[in-house]
């Protein structure tokens, strides 16, 4: 019977425990920066300029409200954040999800969490394209 290395399990590598150590500490180092870093960019938020677009043509793009969304998400406050463009927080469920896949394959697992079929992406691509022009229409779905 062969022996398995302490980097191998089935057949398939694991990362080294070091590696695995910091995988698992990289939310907390995260959150934490989020939060030792989050005056300095609400500060730097709230000095950008006013969106061209929405100046030129007095509608709103695809990103307006993305600055503010997260801003809030600095705060924690998810539910200003999805009011002012979801998009920020559809970004971090995507990080976790490519998260927890990093996790699994740095323990052996082979976990397939992170959408990858074509049919999702031009679903979500839809929904974002249908958003933009709907925002500009309804009012309870503006960045104000």
């Amino acid at each position: 019977m062969k022996s398995l290395s302490s980097g191998e399990e089935k057949g398939r590598k694991t990362a080294s425990v070091p590696a695995r150590a910091g995988l698992l500490c990289l939310p907390f180092l995260l959150l934490g920066g989020a939060a030792i870093f989050s005056p300095l960019v609400i500060k730097l938020g709230q000095m950008m300029p006013e969106c061209y677009f929405r100046a030129m043509t007095t509608l709103y793009c695809p990103g307006c409200g993305m600055t503010r969304a997260v801003m809030a998400l600095f705060r924690g406050d998810v539910a200003a954040s999805l009011r002012y463009n979801p998009v920020p927080a559809a970004a971090v469920i995507l990080a976790l999800l490519l998260y927890g896949e990093a996790v699994g394959a740095a323990f052996g697992k082979r976990v397939r969490l992170f959408p990858r079929s074509a049919a999702f992406w031009i679903a979500a691509g839809s929904l974002f394209a249908v958003y933009a022009v709907l925002r500009n229409i309804i009012p309870e779905m503006r960045p104000v």
